[in-house]
């Protein structure tokens, strides 16, 4: 029969294993704490990263938003520029050559008649397509006989000259009446001839 007797305490005895319990402890003590850290650093640099991508977008979209106010700035200005220019053309279209126009109605006028007065009123037609309207306004004296005619022929004339035909709407005198200046004779008239041009768009 064998026995076995241990002469070793309990306390000293040790494991046959590499890794003792104790000493698993202390690896879990320092490694634990190691990995925690790398997480939190990890985790903290994430957030920094986060953070300044963020930034950087924030700052990209502010650039945007600045970008479109520029855009939309430079849209009414250009529309702006765009209804002057249209503006200015179409001044400048509806105008009449008044040189032309004044150099033919001297062709016109016979040697019995005289103008006293020849102005060039103008008004501004309204609604959705705003026009200019001119007119023609003669006033004057015929001396002789033939007074009447030569007025009449005069306002027919205008109608009908090259210079005017197209641009004319109507001629008419809207005033003949016998000249009240003294020294003025028995068959001397004054008169007023209006002529009304057509709108000009």
């Amino acid at each position: 029969m064998n026995l076995r007797v241990d002469l070793i305490l309990e306390s000293e005895q040790r494991s046959g294993s590499l890794l003792s319990p104790k000493s698993l402890i202390r690896i879990a003590i320092v490694i634990f704490p190691t990995i925690l850290g790398l997480v939190l650093a990890t985790a903290a640099y994430k957030t920094w990263q986060l953070s300044a991508e963020r930034r950087q977008l924030e700052q990209q979209l502010k650039t945007t938003s600045n970008r479109q106010q520029e855009a939309k700035d430079l849209q009414k200005t250009l529309q702006l520029n765009e209804n002057i220019f249209a503006k200015m053309n179409w001044w400048h279209n509806s105008q009449l050559e008044w040189a032309k126009l004044l150099v033919g109605l001297q062709k016109l006028v016979p040697p019995t008649v005289q103008f006293t007065t020849l102005s060039l009123p103008e008004k501004i037609g309204g609604g959705t397509k705003p026009s200019r309207n001119f007119d023609l306004v003669l006033t004057g004296k015929a001396v002789g006989k033939e007074a009447r005619e030569n007025v009449k022929k005069l306002a027919d004339d205008i109608v009908a000259a090259p210079e005017f035909k197209n641009l004319i709407d109507s001629s008419k005198i809207t005033d003949f009446r016998q000249d009240t200046d003294k020294g003025a004779k028995e068959d001397d008239r004054t008169f007023r001839i209006e002529c009304k041009f057509k709108p000009r768009t």
